[in-house]
């Protein structure tokens, strides 16, 4: 995941195992702010949403990945 911290979007650049696979993008407060399928190389936009902590769900991945907006 990069850039992180970032101020307007990340990139996803992941293996192979987890193409296809559902990601949720939750805020701080534990609300699903975004969801989609993840493809090589993901771009996932963060305009229009508060400065702070965000966490990554990956289906098939154990740990949250931890998003900082600036």
């Amino acid at each position: 995941v990069y850039p992180n911290p970032t101020s307007s979007y990340f990139v996803l650049d992941v293996d192979n195992e987890i193409f296809g696979s559902a990601f949720k993008l939750i805020d701080i407060k534990g609300s699903e702010i975004k969801t989609g399928i993840v493809s090589k190389n993901t771009i996932i936009q963060l305009d229009g949403f508060p400065q702070g902590l965000y966490f990554l769900m990956i289906d098939g991945v154990n740990q949250p990945f931890k998003i900082i907006k600036l």
